[in-house]
């Protein structure tokens, strides 16, 4: 964190932590999530078919990839691709480090992309995209909110305080807190 902003909300998992100095970074678990493999509805049975057997060819996967040096490139090239490479000839058809950008590639139909579930949700619901991770994979993420231990500002401090208090679900709007105490709490 280079201390430009109060907070941070990322991804990690327990193999790609945010960072690994706990002295320096605090941080807390808002939610769960899946990276999950997703194409158009005819895009996996072009790409993926049936696998082959030992010494044939191949089935190629076209994949919309992450640069290596961005949290889903190191979660995509060291956690997924080697698996896959043992079974798929995997082809890289585009590359960005934007997540957006990734999805609407997906949607174009120029090969697979993983994304972020709750990202995918919509397109996903309508059938606009098929999810692909039983056969491909969909990594656990886990959703933080992280600050660095130094001082800080007040608002984020009770920022941070709404976080631990309800465990990174947000508050109730203070209107419908009030009308929820009881007169001993008033």
């Amino acid at each position: 964190m280079t201390r430009q902003a109060h907070l941070l909300v990322a991804f990690e998992t327990a193999r790609l932590p945010i960072a690994g100095d706990e002295t320096l970074i605090e941080k807390v678990k808002t939610g769960d999530d899946w990276l999950v493999p997703v194409a158009t509805r005819g895009l996996p049975l072009r790409e993926i078919g049936p696998r082959s057997a030992k010494g044939a060819e191949r089935a190629t996967l076209r994949i919309i990839s992450y640069p290596r040096d961005v949290f889903f490139g190191r979660l995509q090239h060291e956690e997924l691709l080697p698996a896959l490479a043992q079974q798929y000839k995997v082809l890289s058809v585009c590359e960005t480090a934007l997540v957006p950008g990734v999805l609407q590639l997906a949607l174009s139909g120029i090969g697979i992309a993983w994304v972020p579930r709750r990202l995918a949700g919509s397109a996903l619901s309508t059938g606009a995209l098929v999810d692909l991770g039983s056969d491909l994979g969909r990594p656990p993420l886990d959703i933080v909110v992280a600050r660095l231990r130094t001082p800080r500002s007040r608002l984020a401090d009770n920022l941070w305080a709404q976080f631990e208090l309800t465990g990174g679900e947000p508050a109730p709007p203070a209107s419908r807190r009030r009308r929820s105490l009881g007169s001993h709490d008033r």
